[in-house]
């Protein structure tokens, strides 16, 4: 068991590693080859890893009894896989088919996702787009930093943005791995705000010009 607790990090990579060949070799398997046994497989070789990563997380919980950042970056990547990363997947799997049919000279698409491609390129989709995925994210992302704040706020913590990039300054949770979890959503939050800030405005910018 100290295996799985002293390599963690080496476990989750490869774990993700085998997840990511599992889900490029479903797509070339299912378009290229074409055997449905082998594609089944690969399937299997995408989602069972991703099993592998919660059942590692609960292992090492039972063995330290502490929830550290591994068990975060564990939930993050599990959420994502089962939300976004759908989505994410189909347009691996779009962009894989057209590769694909390039190299054959046939079209793998059908007419719903052509009219689909072409609705993604008009600039009022992406600012729509970008404009939700602005709020969703700003909703789920105050209501963390609420909740964190009511859970472990620092009650001697002043507003600032330097405890960001020094961890000696006070900081705004009692808890590390909270603290942790809160430096990296935000820095997130802001690089995903400020793209999506750029995908709403350049549309309107082209249209006036």
């Amino acid at each position: 068991m100290d295996i799985l607790v002293n390599y963690q990090w080496y476990w989750f990579l490869l774990l993700e590693i085998i997840s990511t060949i599992g889900a490029l070799a479903f797509i070339v398997i299912r378009y290229k080859i074409k055997n449905r046994t082998l594609s089944q497989l690969a399937l299997a070789l995408f989602i069972v890893p991703l099993l592998l990563e919660a059942g590692l997380a609960l292992l090492i919980y039972q063995q330290t009894k502490e929830i550290t950042t591994f068990h975060i970056v564990i939930m993050v990547f599990l959420l994502y896989a089962c939300t976004f990363g759908v989505a994410d997947f189909k347009k691996i799997d779009r962009m894989v088919r057209i590769w694909l049919g390039k190299r054959a000279g046939e079209d793998l698409l059908t007419a719903t996702e052509h009219a689909q491609l072409a609705r993604e390129k008009s600039p009022q989709y992406i600012r729509t787009k970008s404009l939700r995925n602005l709020v969703i994210h700003s909703v789920i992302f105050v209501a963390a930093v609420i909740y964190m704040w009511i859970t472990f706020g620092n009650t001697d913590f002043t507003l600032s943005l330097r405890w960001v990039t020094d961890s000696d300054r006070i900081q705004p949770l009692t808890n590390e791995v909270a603290n942790t979890v809160l430096r990296v959503w935000l820095i997130a939050y802001s690089i995903d705000s400020i793209l999506n800030l750029s995908y709403i405005l350049t549309p309107i910018t082209k249209k006036r010009i």
